[in-house]
């Protein structure tokens, strides 16, 4: 996903071609302790320029994981619900889950895929 810096009331041939910023938005969604709500944090990652690849994806899954690991330091388990694109299919990504595991002690119980029809999930409904 591209965010793309604008103008207010910009003319139409200064929207079109434009290059925006790659980002990539994360949700932690975890129960509060001793009660049935939920919280949720929603750290946002925005690039000046990046490759849009798995070594990428890895690093912000780690720093993730790590800035929860220090905010909450009970976390023992974490559960990643990703988007289809490529960059998360990888081996690579894949494997961050033992990585994180020995880096960190959070073990990365399960990796599940949206839907391709389905949308984005949690992160895609934010405005």
């Amino acid at each position: 996903m591209k965010y793309i810096p604008r103008k207010y009331r910009e003319a139409q041939s200064d929207w079109f071609a434009k290059r925006g910023l790659p980002w990539h938005i994360s949700v932690a969604i975890r129960r509060s302790e001793g009660s049935e709500h939920f919280e949720s944090q929603t750290p946002v990652h925005v690039f000046q320029s990046c490759a849009q690849d798995s070594v990428t994806v890895v690093s912000i899954m780690l720093d993730c994981l790590t800035t929860l690991k220090k905010e909450i330091p009970e976390l023992e388990m974490a559960y990643y619900k990703q988007d289809n694109a490529g960059c998360y299919h990888s081996g690579n990504s894949i494997i961050s889950a033992k990585l994180a595991v020995d880096a960190m002690g959070v073990a990365v119980v399960r990796n599940d895929f949206s839907d391709p029809q389905g949308g984005k999930g949690f992160e895609g409904v934010m405005k």
